[in-house]
């Protein structure tokens, strides 16, 4: 069997440095503690934590600092390029979110999840909740689909620089991962299945959360240097509901 690696699109192949932030925590014969989930027999449990922060342009209009745009992009989280072919789709007002295949063994797995967003007063979340995992042929015979329950929590929170420094977007993001280990795998030991099973998802946490706010980055130098388009969003943001409110 091949070692645990995150496969990412045949056009190209990244692998991540992971920064010191992040955390992976794994602990065995739990019983299930996430919300809305399955009723797991005795589930692993595998549970990894990332966190980025980046600087972003500083602006002299007030209507374009990054507090401003982050409301905005609280109503259309999908104009935002993700990394490594991942989607991020509007649906109403949440959303569908597609990551990048994942590859433990020999059996790979792509999750679709609904996103939901949530605006506070000074931060901004999304919750994944409802994952379906898409595959090779072992997610139907193995019925993963029904001995996993995932949540995957991601916050935002900005400075704007006002009071010095330069300003800049945090993020913290984590997952949560409660299975019950269909056989043949469950003969396997249990730290080898944890150890590769946490290595593959904090992979991918890592280049999403990472690629993501660097997309966001971007993005928000190019509409803090545009005013038509903040216009042209900001016409759209005002037909938008959203969540108020934290996770």
């Amino acid at each position: 069997m091949q070692a645990s690696m995150l496969q990412a699109p045949r056009a190209s192949v990244i692998r991540p440095r992971v920064p010191r932030r992040s955390n992976v925590v794994v602990q065995a014969s739990a019983r299930p503690r996430l919300p809305h989930g399955k009723t797991l027999k005795d589930p692993t449990i595998l549970s990894a934590s990332h966190s980025y922060d980046a600087n972003v342009p500083k602006v002299e209009d007030p209507s374009a600092d990054i507090e401003a745009y982050m409301r905005m992009l609280g109503t259309d989280f999908s104009i935002l390029k993700m990394p490594l072919g991942a989607s991020l789709t509007k649906m109403g007002q949440d959303y569908e979110i597609c990551v990048p295949r994942i590859q433990i063994f020999d059996v790979w797995f792509q999750p679709r999840a609904k996103a939901v967003v949530f605006i506070d007063k000074d931060s901004m979340a999304l919750e994944c909740r409802e994952c379906v995992l898409d595959g090779s042929s072992h997610v139907t015979d193995l019925r993963l689909n029904d001995v996993f329950n995932l949540l995957v929590r991601v916050r935002f929170t900005w400075d704007d620089g006002k009071t010095g420094g330069a300003p800049r977007i945090m993020s913290q993001a984590s997952i949560d991962v409660d299975v019950d280990i269909p056989f043949p795998f469950s003969a396997m030991p249990r730290p080898v299945l944890e150890a590769a099973g946490s290595t593959a998802f904090m992979a991918t946490l890592t280049i999403m959360l990472n690629g993501f706010v660097q997309s966001l980055v971007g993005d928000y130098d190019a509409w803090a240097r545009n005013p038509a388009l903040r216009a042209q969003r900001a016409q759209k943001a005002a037909s938008v509901t959203v969540d108020e409110g934290l996770y």
